[in-house]
């Protein structure tokens, strides 16, 4: 076990440390503003993100998508649709890799078929289920690098600014 007994400090002179002389009141610390914007900041609560990820936003289509993605068939969907190719990055990994909407639309179709659940199958839907397949297609054949490459060309980063 490592333990440090540093304090740690933003460029603006605050502590990105709680303040534990008072856990009842943390309010009680000095206050500093940001260099650019001027906002106000009280020290000794620790760091709080400026905007929270929304995360989830619909989680009806997040668990469908979970469930669609963790049945059998889209192994084997994988491993019958798709030949390992050559790709010198990421990059062009997501530029190059072609999963096709129709199959992707027919594999969907089978699984909620085989199911008890019903599940929407709109453009959006599909689409996520595709960015899904080629993330996990990056992650078996690529490795990691190329799996996280994917994960965040996958998310509509336009979105959270």
């Amino acid at each position: 076990m490592k333990l440090t007994v540093s304090r740690y400090y933003l460029p603006t002179g605050r502590s990105i440390q709680r303040n534990y002389q008072s856990l009842t009141d943390s309010l009680n610390s000095d206050t500093f503003y940001t260099l650019l914007q001027k906002r106000k900041m009280v020290d000794g609560n620790g760091i709080h993100p400026d905007i929270e990820y929304p995360g989830n936003q619909n989680d009806s289509i997040q668990g469908t998508l979970k469930y669609v993605m963790s049945n059998p068939l889209i192994d084997k969907f994988v491993l019958r649709t798709y030949q390992k190719q050559n790709f010198t990055s990421p990059k062009e990994f997501v530029r190059g890799v072609d999963i096709s909407t129709t199959d992707v639309l027919q594999l969907v179709n089978n699984i909620r078929s085989n199911s008890k659940y019903k599940f929407p199958m709109s453009t959006d839907f599909i689409q996520k289920v595709q960015m899904q397949l080629r993330n996990k297609i990056a992650y078996n054949y690529y490795g990691t690098e190329y799996f996280h490459y994917c994960e965040i060309d996958s998310e509509n980063w336009l979105d959270l600014i």
